[in-house]
């Protein structure tokens, strides 16, 4: 059981931090981003949303 706690704490952390990410530059506070909206509905392709994906296993 521990490692799930563990897995869905780090699971939590990526989830706020990209959050944040995408917030950073945008007029949107974090707190209004729907993470079950499509990408497009922010306006972005595929490219914009792997490349800061990419960030999160630095």
């Amino acid at each position: 059981m521990l490692l799930n706690t563990q897995t869905r704490l780090t699971a939590e952390l990526v989830q706020a931090r990209s959050i944040d990410q995408f917030a950073t530059g945008r007029d949107i506070l974090p707190a209004k981003i729907d993470v079950h909206a499509p990408f497009a509905w922010y306006g972005l392709d595929s490219l914009a949303v792997i490349t800061p994906t990419g960030e999160l296993v630095k």
